[in-house]
């Protein structure tokens, strides 16, 4: 009796180290978070802004795009992500950069923008996870924010996961609450320069998720442009992200549950 209640107890907790362990990864709507409230993507009306080089072109301009959030609780970033498509529903393992800047009012120019860089990493293929977050039942669009126009389609949204600090490849940012910082997102490392489908696009939150000023973009130019879309469409330039606590949570009750078998173990 004694030894099925040990295993049973094993078996607990090896369920919750797999639970720690889903929290640094995937991110669904109802969990945990420390922005001021996650940019879900809009599933319904959503496009998605350029953040790669253009395959299109000889030079291959690249594209950053950055969106600002506020922190709700200060510490350590340790969990980020962010979603977005590939053109042609053709998605591809490549660099992942993100980086993190303060924040610059609006003031000289109309909108704020990001201004002193705090943190930034590459994510090669390996360091980060991905999963299909959904299937939209419409084309969406694609926008090039630098033409201000709309380019291929693609039905897949993919859910982009990175974990930073303690025992991760990349350190963690530490965040303060109330400040507000910008998520700058781009990737690199085309495969073949012909091939429509390296084409990424970070996608758009919904309306009811806008914060603050629309996001903005740079071609490394050292400035920052507003997205704007001269189409005529009124669309919301939040972008789809969350930052997201450590679970520190299920870790904590982990190591209860482990403390709890070394008791009864030392009873036997």
């Amino acid at each position: 009796m004694k030894a099925a209640r040990v295993s049973l107890f094993v078996t607990a907790v090896a369920i919750l180290a797999l639970g720690a362990t889903a929290a640094r990864a995937d991110w669904d709507p109802g969990d945990l978070h420390k922005m001021h409230y996650p940019q879900l993507p809009d599933l319904q009306t959503g496009v998605n802004v350029r953040a790669c080089p253009d395959p299109g072109t000889v030079n291959y301009t690249e594209v950053m795009l950055a969106d600002d959030w506020q922190c709700s609780q200060t510490g350590d970033v340790t969990d980020i992500h962010i979603w977005g498509s590939w053109r042609n529903d053709i998605p591809m393992a490549v660099p992942i950069h993100l980086s993190i800047w303060s924040d610059l009012p609006a003031g000289g120019v109309n909108y704020s923008q990001p201004n002193a860089l705090l943190w930034d990493e590459w994510f090669q293929v390996g360091d980060y996870s991905a999963r299909l977050y959904h299937t939209v039942d419409y084309d969406e669009p694609f926008f090039d924010p630098q033409v201000h126009d709309y380019t291929g389609s693609d039905t897949q949204i993919w859910q982009y996961n990175f974990t930073l600090g303690p025992g991760q490849i990349h350190p963690a940012f530490h965040q303060d609450k109330e400040t507000i910082y910008w998520l700058a997102v781009e990737i690199h490392g085309r495969n073949r320069p012909d091939d429509l489908g390296d084409y990424f696009g970070w996608k758009t939150t919904d309306a009811d998720s806008h914060f603050q000023d629309y996001a903005v973009w740079t071609d490394h130019s050292g400035s920052w442009f507003q997205i704007t879309d001269t189409s005529g469409h009124n669309m919301n330039w939040d972008m789809a992200f969350v930052i997201t606590p450590e679970p520190a949570t299920l870790a904590l009750v982990g190591l209860g549950a482990a403390g709890l078998v070394a008791s009864r173990r030392r009873r036997r």
